[in-house]
């Protein structure tokens, strides 16, 4: 699903098949926590805890990485050295776009999309031949709370590490030594 965020220059998307059937399981637990009051923390709360608290998840236990999928817009106006945004005129040109998940503080986290996974001939020519070279992701690490159950009315959050592509970059294939 996506919509235009107005305003702001980036796409609101749904981040995957997998992240939904996530996001759909919490969904179903906020029904039957509906059922009895329990409250959120205020943001103050969350920006506090954030900043305290230690993680409770490694990145490699996650399920709340920010994944990443091509956006398979690679065109010709990417050869456009007059595009005014520097993800566009990036030998891998990304799009910045928002993820949004309700049981995240912060909410919305933005992060790059890679619009093609063949990289641009700089000299503005096409792109480079397959094989020799991709587009990848470039991920960091970043602090988030996930939250929990309702704990005596009010809903816990644990402190995760999770990865979200910041750009996008051109890489050479890998080739391994022989012999």
């Amino acid at each position: 699903m996506e919509e235009s965020a107005s305003g702001f220059g980036f796409t609101v998307t749904s981040n995957g098949e997998e992240d939904a059937a996530m996001r759909s399981k919490r969904n179903i637990q906020d029904a039957v926590d509906g059922m009895h009051t329990c409250r959120y923390p205020t943001e103050a709360e969350l920006t506090t805890q954030l900043q305290t608290q230690d993680v409770q998840m490694s990145q490699s236990d996650s399920d709340n990485d920010i994944s990443h999928r091509y956006q398979n817009t690679c065109d010709s106006s990417l050869f456009d050295l007059t595009q005014e945004k520097r993800e566009q005129r990036a030998l891998c040109p990304y799009k910045m776009v928002t993820d949004i998940d309700n049981q995240r503080f912060p909410r919305e986290i933005s992060y790059a999309r890679c619009a093609c996974t063949q990289c641009v001939n700089s000299s503005n020519t096409g792109f480079l031949p397959r094989g020799r070279a991709k587009c990848l992701p470039v991920t960091r690490q970043t602090e988030v709370l996930i939250r929990g159950d309702c704990d005596e009315g009010v809903y816990s959050f644990k402190k995760v590490l999770i990865q979200v592509p910041v750009a996008c970059v051109c890489t050479r294939t890998r080739v391994t030594a022989l012999g």
